[in-house]
C-alpha cells in the first residue's frame, strides 16, 4: 500500500490531501479516494496506464473533481505497477483505496512519518520532508 501510495502521488503531482484521508477512521465518500476512483486500462494482465479520478483537491474551486492519467515507465519505480500489484491483493470495490493492514487510513500524519524514517533508515537528509514533497519532487 506504501509503495502504491507513493508512487502514486509523486507521478501524479498530487498534493497529500488529494491521497489521503482526514483521520485514520474518518473516510467521506464524496471526497476521498476509493478504489472506484483506479481505472486500469489497456491489457488487464498487464496494464500500460491508469487514470485517477480526483475528487477534491484544493486547486479545484468548483469542487468538480478531476481526472489523470499516469502511464506505465517500464522502469523498478512506476505508479501503475505499484497500484496494480496492490489491487491484486484484492481490495473490493467501493471501498477506501488507501488503508494500513490495521484498518487505518493512509493520513497526511502517516505520510509525513514514513517519508522521515525512511529517509533517514536511507541515510539520507530527513528533518525538511513532508507530504508536500511528493508534488515539489515531481515537478
Amino acid at each position: 500500500m506504501i509503495r502504491a501510495a507513493f508512487t502514486l502521488a509523486f507521478f501524479g503531482f498530487l498534493h497529500c490531501s488529494e491521497f489521503t484521508y482526514s483521520g485514520v477512521r474518518k473516510y467521506r465518500p464524496n471526497f476521498d479516494l476509493s478504489t472506484n476512483c483506479i481505472t486500469f486500462q489497456s491489457d488487464l494482465a498487464c496494464p500500460q496506464f491508469m487514470t485517477i479520478q480526483v475528487k477534491l483537491s484544493k486547486t479545484d474551486v468548483f469542487r468538480q473533481g478531476h481526472s489523470l492519467t499516469v502511464a506505465r515507465t517500464g522502469s523498478t519505480i512506476c505508479a501503475v505497477t505499484a497500484m496494480w500489484e496492490y489491487f491484486l491483493l484484492g481490495r473490493p470495490p467501493p471501498d477506501p483505496l488507501l488503508f494500513f493492514q490495521s484498518g487505518h487510513y493512509l493520513t497526511r500524519g502517516a505520510v509525513s512519518h514514513l517519508l522521515r524514517d525512511s529517509a533517514r533508515a536511507a541515510g539520507f537528509p530527513f528533518e525538511s520532508l513532508k507530504g508536500h514533497s511528493f508534488r515539489i519532487g515531481a515537478a
